[in-house]
This record gives structure tokens, sequence and C-alpha cells, in this order.
């Protein structure tokens, strides 16, 4: 595990130290999985991306268990290079 998500995962309280409901900010999700800021603006305008918590108007958030649940779905399993939603 990368020293980023485990900064990021001590912040949590749950007893294991993570917590899947945890809300990270666009900058936490580019840390941790390598996503660009930019490129998670660009997706949630588009409607594609991992699923965000619209907090406010001005603000989102995703929760930690779903930007790895849609990263898993991203793979490709052999398809021709087309990715299915």
């Amino acid at each position: 595990m990368n020293m980023a998500r485990q900064n990021i995962l001590r912040k949590t309280d749950s007893s294991d130290g993570y917590s899947p409901h945890w809300l990270m900010t666009r900058g936490d999700v580019a840390r941790v999985f390598g996503l660009s800021k930019r490129w998670l603006e660009v997706a949630a305008c588009r409607g594609e991306g991992p699923p965000i918590v619209r907090i406010s108007s001005r603000m989102v958030r995703y929760r930690f268990r779903d930007v790895e649940e849609w990263i898993a779905s991203q793979v490709d399993h052999g398809s021709g290079g087309e990715v299915s939603k």
C-alpha cells in the first residue's frame, strides 16, 4: 500500500482504520488512486467516473468504497478495448 493511501486511511475513526463510507476530496482521490483532480472534475460534469456525493452546488466528495468499486468495474476483460458500463 502506498504512503498516501496509508496516511489517508489513518484519518478514519473505525476500529480497523478503514471506513468504506469515508468522504474523500478530489485531492484525496488523486493521491490515493492516481487520478488527476482535473480529470475527476471533467468526469463529474459529464456524468462519468466514480459516483460523487454532492454536498453543495460547489462541493463534491467521493466515498472510498465507491471509487474502489468504480475502478474495479473499469477492468477490460479482453473486450477489444471497449469498456463495459
